[in-house]
């Protein structure tokens, strides 16, 4: 309850900061670029998709140390493999969103990071490396796919003049959602573990892993969002249009539609 208390704290902080942003003739934080469907849609999938990367990264080591037995340093090392598939597949899905746009980008990540998360939930305690390392390197080489094709396409939907806002309002948007996603993570990870020992469980390691269990799966629904979002994204090659709008202060600035 704890938990829940603070974050609905926390998401009504969030909103009357908000408020008080678009009711003031000089914002800090223009959140007008939110209003911009071609901005707000892939804003969102990006934030699902770094949401979905925290849980995993989140589990994962801990799974590794107290579900299979292994040294906190083994766990490191074995994720050194996917950190570095995951550096590559970013500067290459930066270079192919030129050539193909978000959407064909966004779908082959959204494919790849379901597999790797379907592939978490085959790790046993008695698993080896080598079903991590698949599972790993696989949702490493789809969420960059996902995220920086994303990314580009929202920042390029905005007029020049709001590209500061809106790297800001993504940034932001990932880390709340990415602690959002690590306390989900936390709250799911304990009620596997209730349940299994509520189920007459006895071995701590595969009580951690059946837990953890439960946080893969709030990964692939975040995967599952971003799948659905994705079919609101257009082409990525088209410049933003823009219109005139009315602002408090009585100005007439334009804004990308």
């Amino acid at each position: 309850m704890a938990v829940v208390g603070l974050l609905v704290i926390g998401v009504v902080v969030l909103a009357l900061y908000a408020y008080r942003q678009l009711h003031i003739a000089d914002p800090l934080l223009d959140l007008r670029a939110l209003g911009i469907a071609a901005f707000r849609t892939p804003a969102i999938m990006v934030s699902c998709s770094f949401a979905c990367t925290l849980a995993f990264m989140y589990l994962v080591p801990q799974e590794l140390q107290r579900g299979l037995g292994m040294s906190s340093t083994l766990a490191g090392l074995l994720m050194l493999p996917g950190g570095i598939v995951n550096a590559v597949c970013t500067l290459m899905a930066g270079r192919l969103f030129d050539r193909h746009g978000a959407r064909v980008l966004v779908w082959i990540g959204v494919v790849m990071a379901a597999i790797g998360g379907a592939l978490f939930f085959a790790i046993g305690v008695d698993s080896g490396v080598v079903l991590f390392l698949a599972a790993h390197i696989i949702v490493m080489v789809g969420i960059p796919f996902i995220q920086q094709s994303a990314q580009s396409a929202a920042l390029k939907s905005l007029p020049g003049r709001m590209a500061a806002d809106g790297s800001t309002i993504l940034n932001t948007m990932q880390q709340v959602c990415g602690a959002i996603a690590t306390a989900v993570a936390t709250c799911l990870l304990g009620l596997g573990q209730t349940g299994y020992a509520a189920g007459g469980g006895a071995n701590a390691a595969q009580g951690f892993v059946d837990g953890s269990r439960y946080g893969y799966m709030f990964g692939l629904v975040l995967v599952a969002i971003v799948l659905v979002f994705s079919f609101m994204l257009k082409g990525g090659k088209e410049e933003p249009k823009l219109v005139p709008v009315q602002v408090d202060d009585g100005a007439v600035e334009s804004l990308a539609v």
